[in-house]
């Protein structure tokens, strides 16, 4: 059972479940307005090699953000400028009753055509413990930040 769970986590990765919001401001605009923030529930992969958490930016799109700036990246394609967005990353840990939120910038990519909507990078796993066992295909993402009450 264990080599089938390392093959799984081979080709799968490690990876978790997020919601991704718009930021504060817009969705105080949005509530404002009476209306119900939209988001989307995403599989992100945690990429320990990023620097910085990535979205698809189809999915941005989907949510009506606009890009506030440009961030250089290197990649295997080389130095490129992507657009960045402000967003909310929440994340249930199992051994946190509420989610915890993530005010974040992140580069919007074209990911959806290797199937990736989202990658969880060093902004985020900063503030965790993760457990990774290959031989067992096992892998674990914990909190381990303190968590900032919200306004």
């Amino acid at each position: 059972m264990s080599k089938h769970k390392a093959a799984l986590l081979e080709k799968e990765g490690p990876h978790i479940g997020i919601y991704v919001l718009p930021p504060v401001a817009i969705l105080d605009q949005i509530k404002l307005a009476g209306e119900t923030p939209q988001g989307r529930h995403l599989r992100a992969i945690i990429d320990t090699g990023a620097e910085s958490s990535s979205i698809s930016i189809q999915t941005l799109t989907e949510l009506n953000l606009v890009p506030h700036n440009l961030r250089p990246r290197i990649s295997t394609d080389g130095k490129i400028d992507h657009p960045v967005y402000d967003v909310i990353i929440q994340i249930l840990f199992p051994e946190n009753p509420d989610p915890i939120n993530f005010h974040l910038e992140v580069a919007g990519l074209n990911l959806d055509k290797y199937g990736i909507y989202a990658l969880l990078g060093r902004d985020v796993l900063r503030l965790c413990k993760l457990s990774y066992d290959g031989v067992k295909g096992d892998y674990k993402l914990q909190f381990a930040g303190e968590q900032k009450s919200e306004k």
